[in-house]
């Protein structure tokens, strides 16, 4: 009698372990067939517009790249040895002037350090749209990568390897970046090798690859704040003294009246970030949501409660688990909601936190976890309704997928 009990509940296990994965492969298919949908609509809009004859997009109207201007003359700059001119607005916009659109009022100010400039000089030996062609297949190694690395983090996710791949393609801040020309790959690489290190307990090389994220100074302060509130004090002061050493490295090259220049105008512009938001609803962070709904006091204080909130419930998170994903994929969040400037190209950086969530939602069922995963994954696309209500609802999905 016992002997058959056992055994039945034996065939009964087995048979809800191959329920189980029937289930998972029914989900993987179809998660590929919809996100590989939404990825040709998205990329076909980018080819679209990069595809057109001339320098200018097609639907754009801004030269092709339109951020990647600033990089490539970035580095002309540096490549010609004219470095007072990365620091000085007048002298930076004069230089950006054959690369912009005919009779265009403004230009991009002098906000990158001057490592930025040194590292695209390599680039300016190629024409602009070579060297613009070249960085967006970095940009898409890089991403491409990172999502990689991310997802042979998660054990439960190593045989999805279509999905993760038609979900990256489907992330549309992916293909925003790439259309922008923009370096945020930068800091997905920074934050996916930190992760790296952590997994093999190697907290002087985390903090040597967060510190990367001193060339966007907007990401590093909050993920610097989630570590110091997390007591995470190797990888906080690594990270701290290599954003500095970016700086001392290219002092040498620069000169110090460039790195001081620059320091200066990095302060400048923390004090008036509005100045580098001109398109407010393509901006999804705390600052920016508050400051298009109330008067400028009202929307700093909210903004600084908001923000220490996020980076407390990001750090509380990190303390109560030791899985390096989760870990890097609260940190992102808590960087996308605490910065006090970020675009939509800047949210490839949640790429760890989408495979986090989706390591959860393999096995378990957390109806809250699943819909704000698939809300901040879609609400990008909400952009036109943020350009027109001034609510950004991607901030407030960011919000409730972070708790």
């Amino acid at each position: 009698m016992s002997r058959n009990r056992d055994q039945s509940i034996g065939v009964a296990v087995t048979l809800d372990q191959d329920r189980r994965e029937r289930r998972r492969v029914t989900r993987a298919r179809e998660l590929t067939l919809h996100a590989t949908i939404l990825a040709v609509a998205v990329w076909s809009a980018v080819l679209a517009d990069v595809a057109s004859p001339g320098p200018l997009g097609r639907f754009s109207g801004f030269q092709k790249g339109n951020d990647f201007v600033q990089f490539y003359v970035a580095g002309s700059l540096a490549r010609d040895g004219e470095y007072a001119a990365l620091v000085d607005a007048a002298g930076f916009g004069r230089a950006q002037a054959p690369y912009l659109p005919p009779g265009a009022a403004v230009s991009f100010p002098p906000v990158y350090g001057p490592q930025i400039a040194l590292f695209f000089a390599p680039f300016t030996w190629m024409p602009y749209l070579a060297a613009y062609a070249a960085w967006s297949a970095v940009t898409i190694a890089a991403i491409v990568w990172a999502a990689w690395i991310c997802r042979r983090m998660a054990p439960a996710l190593r045989p999805w390897t279509r999905p993760t791949l038609a979900v990256t393609a489907a992330y549309p801040p992916f293909a925003y970046l790439v259309l922008d020309g923009q370096i945020s790959a930068i800091a997905v690489t920074a934050l996916t090798l930190t992760g790296t290190a952590l997994e093999r307990q190697r907290r002087v090389l985390a903090g040597a690859a967060l510190g990367v994220l001193g060339c966007k100074l907007s990401l590093l302060v909050p993920a610097l704040a989630v570590c110091v509130i997390a007591q995470e004090w190797i990888l906080a002061g690594t990270a701290l003294l290599v954003a500095i050493l970016q700086l001392a490295l290219a002092a040498p090259v620069v000169g110090m009246d460039v790195v001081a220049a620059y320091v200066h105008n990095a302060l400048s512009f923390a004090k008036q970030p509005d100045l580098l938001s001109r398109s407010p609803y393509l901006m999804a962070s705390w600052r920016t949501f508050w400051a298009s709904l109330l008067p400028e006091r009202a929307a700093w204080m909210l903004y600084a409660v908001t923000a220490a909130a996020s980076v407390g419930v990001a750090a509380w998170g990190w303390r109560t688990t030791d899985d390096p994903l989760r870990r890097l994929g609260l940190l992102s969040i808590a960087i996308a909601l605490a910065s006090p400037h970020l675009y939509l190209y800047d949210l490839v950086v949640l790429v760890p936190a989408f495979v986090a969530s989706a390591a959860v939602l393999v096995d378990a069922r957390a109806l809250a976890l699943r819909w704000s995963t698939y809300l901040a994954f879609l609400s990008p696309l909400a952009v036109p309704l943020a350009a027109f209500t001034g609510i950004q609802p991607i901030t407030i999905v960011l919000a409730v997928w972070l708790v």
